[in-house]
């Protein structure tokens, strides 16, 4: 048993920071019911079509999830998602500031509202063009070795496929097989390790793969 089993999260989220957390929120037991744009979808899902044929993005961020395509701007699909919040105990969005509210969507449940983000390296246009000066004539192996002897922190992986060769990977059992739409993927398992309980790696869902089965739930 997974710590979030029998909670319901309803996510109004798109591309990343959003889908991001409900993820989490998914490996740890959630039942998470993502709603999403009928037509096209989270625009996530247009990033790419590296992984099979989708966006990498998009299968990284959404496994373990439930897809319902509602308009919520018209009344039958805003009632669909009213009553979803009714009988949810989280609700997750990362939509525009105020967009929620303007919605009508303010609720008694456990509510996230998450903003997207900006990561600035202060004084970075003056130290960039230092560190490139001093590090790009070097050999590799005398890079790294200068790093360590100054204490500071890098790594010797520096391309993704030497990211998936790592042979910790393998050899501590993080691979695991994911279902999508496009076929089967491999994905690292979850970091929690809670009380042995084995990782739940649900697969990544197809756009309104779950709306008739979410909406019969809602009629009974």
């Amino acid at each position: 048993m997974l710590p979030l089993d029998g909670i319901r999260v309803v996510a109004l989220e798109q591309a990343v920071a959003g889908p991001l957390c409900t993820r989490h929120l998914a490996d740890l037991g959630a039942d998470v019911v993502k709603i999403e744009r009928p037509g096209g979808g989270d625009l996530a899902r247009r990033y790419d079509t590296v992984v099979q044929g989708q966006a990498t993005y998009f299968v990284w961020l959404n496994r373990g999830k439930r897809s319902i395509a509602l308009d919520l701007a018209a009344a039958g699909d805003r009632e669909v998602c009213v009553a979803l919040l009714a009988r949810a105990d989280v609700f997750v969005h990362n939509q525009g500031p105020g967009a929620v509210d303007r919605l009508g969507f303010g609720s008694r449940l456990i509510s996230c509202a998450i903003s997207g983000y900006e990561l600035r390296v202060r004084a970075r246009e003056t130290l960039e063009p230092l560190l490139e000066e001093a590090f790009l004539p070097l050999p590799r192996s005398v890079a790294e070795e200068r790093l360590a002897d100054g204490d500071v922190p890098f790594s010797a992986r520096s391309t993704v496929a030497d990211l998936v060769a790592h042979p910790q990977l393998s050899s501590r059992g993080r691979w695991a097989g994911v279902d999508t739409p496009g076929g089967r993927v491999r994905a690292l398992v979850p970091p929690f390790n809670i009380g042995g309980a084995p990782a739940r790696m649900g697969a990544v869902p197809g756009l309104d793969q779950h709306g008739a089965q979410i909406r019969d739930e809602l009629s009974g």
